[in-house]
């Protein structure tokens, strides 16, 4: 069932609508400002502008460098990474929808899945914040759009898209680890789909072969970046003062069951109860109204109603059946449902939607197919029934319209008692922020009532010298002092300081 009208005009209003959902539910949250957000949009892009890195734990490099970048670019402000994450989300998309305008027939099931994923609830939270969580939901669309996009290329031109969905799926590790559980889906997809063209069993064999080297040269490439943009490596890939690295961050693996069973319950609660995980609040989540779980819900028995009406290939036509893009679509989503499920659980400490939010990929990859199919065929001798899932499954953009506008009215009001002490001088974090940057420009030293617990240090002194770098010319270097606790005399400051851990992490 095809629309009579232009597909570009329907993709760019579902594409505008998704952006716009994004810049309210971004503008509604733009002052909030957690420790994580500092440490990862403030502190950590300092660090990695002089080839540092802070530690262990701050490992994900690759998003560091992309915002000190953007900051060299556009500036910085206590709040530019919300900048640079609804850039993002413009840019994918913008790059979804024009993959679905030049390659895929566009139907009812596009226009509603497309609709359904750009507004998202859990989409547009993630795209909120300044540390990159979640931000595999943003980025990974376009490295599976240059992946597909090299399925359909041969010769040189599918080589280098294939190098180039590798290598971006690594550095979108290099940005948050969850990033790594797309490649196995990705890698085991794109053989089988390769080697469905292969004449015989040695053509499949050198395909496979082929196929899979590329994608290593893509990963191993991608692997360099972020030991090339550090000056200690070593770091890097493992710190011993807290046993944390590169695609590990602070979480560690555990194959406890009770652990694991605890963390996979916590991301239901955040899917289909309430989002109220580590940096994940949500009062009302993906599928936490009766329209959106009723959605899931038809989606499965559509699907049960498929499995229970599928009848075997014979052996002749096994290769016809898996060309299927359905088929192959629904292998992709089966494999990087069950990788997220698995791998994005065995970490037991503060668990939650976002370690696992490539999950939602899967279900909306198997929501499509639902709406692609229910409209195509006849599942069932009640046609009744079929119209009514159909319906209920077309709710799910409606129902995340309704939640958009219960969300924002229900977020948790921003306080400015949850700023750290030298973003509270003012009225706003801002006018903090420029005064404590005068004040340090005319002498005076960082003190440590102004960041309690320990004289942490290292936010404001990052804070302070990535606005000197903004409002001065390039290669100035603004020289701070603070108060050293140890000796209570006033020290210069420099990151080296924190390298050997002598101040507080």
């Amino acid at each position: 069932m095809k629309f009579k009208v232009r597909p570009a005009l329907w993709i760019s209003l579902i594409g505008l609508t998704g952006f716009a959902a994004q810049c309210v539910f971004s503008f509604a949250l733009w002052e909030r400002l957690t420790f994580e957000e500092i440490a990862e949009s403030i502190r950590n892009p300092y660090w990695i502008s002089g080839g540092d890195i802070f530690d262990g734990i701050s490992s994900n490099i690759v998003y560091y460098k992309a915002l000190d970048l953007y900051y060299r670019v556009g500036g910085f402000h206590l709040f530019a990474a919300k900048e640079f994450r609804l850039i993002l989300s413009l840019l994918s998309i913008s790059v979804v929808g024009t993959f679905l305008y030049r390659c895929v027939p566009f139907t009812i099931a596009t226009a509603v899945a497309f609709l359904a994923w750009v507004l998202s609830p859990t989409l547009l939270y993630f795209g909120t914040h300044q540390a990159s969580f979640g931000i595999d939901l943003q980025v990974f669309p376009v490295v599976g759009v240059i992946w597909l996009c090299s399925l359909r290329s041969t010769g040189l031109q599918s080589t280098v898209l294939l190098f180039l969905a590798a290598f971006l799926a690594i550095l979108l590790a290099g940005m948050f680890p969850p990033g790594l559980f797309y490649l196995p889906a990705l890698i085991l997809t794109d053989v089988i789909v390769r080697s469905l063209k292969a004449a015989n069993p040695s053509d499949l064999l050198k395909g496979a072969c082929l196929r899979l080297s590329i994608i290593g040269g893509g990963i191993l490439a991608g692997l360099a970046v972020p030991f090339l943009l550090v000056n200690r490596p070593q770091v890097l890939y493992f710190d011993p003062h807290t046993g944390a690295g590169l695609f590990r961050g602070g979480g560690k693996l555990s194959l406890n069951p009770f652990a694991f069973w605890d963390s996979v319950w916590r991301t239901f609660l955040d899917l289909f109860h309430t989002g109220n995980s580590y940096q994940f609040y949500l009062p009302h989540p993906e599928f936490g109204t009766i329209l959106a779980a009723g959605g899931v819900l038809s989606a499965v028995l559509i699907l049960l109603l498929v499995i229970r009406g599928f009848q075997p290939p014979r052996k002749s036509e096994a290769i016809g059946f898996l060309r299927q893009p359905n088929v192959q679509i629904g292998l992709f989503a089966g494999v990087l449902l069950m990788t997220f499920l698995v791998m994005g659980h065995l970490s037991p400490n503060l668990p939650g939607l976002r370690r696992s939010a490539g999950i939602l990929v899967a279900l909306y990859l198997f929501y499509f197919l639902a709406i692609d199919i229910g409209f195509s065929r006849s599942l069932t001798r009640n046609a009744l029934f079929q119209r009514v899932l159909m319906v209920i499954l077309l709710a799910l953009p409606v129902s995340h319209v309704i939640q958009l506008t219960m969300n924002l009215q229900e977020l948790p009001e921003l306080s400015h008692d949850a700023y750290p002490n030298w973003l509270k001088t003012r009225p706003s974090a801002r006018e903090s922020l420029a005064l404590l940057y005068t004040e340090v420009k005319e002498g005076r030293a960082l003190t440590c009532e102004e960041v309690p617990a320990g004289c942490r240090y290292s936010a404001p002194f990052a804070a302070v010298q990535l606005t000197h770098r903004s409002q001065s010319e390039a290669g100035q270097v603004l020289d701070v002092y603070a108060e050293d606790p140890k000796t209570g005399t006033v020290k210069l400051v420099k990151r080296s300081l924190w390298e050997d851990y002598y101040w507080i992490h």
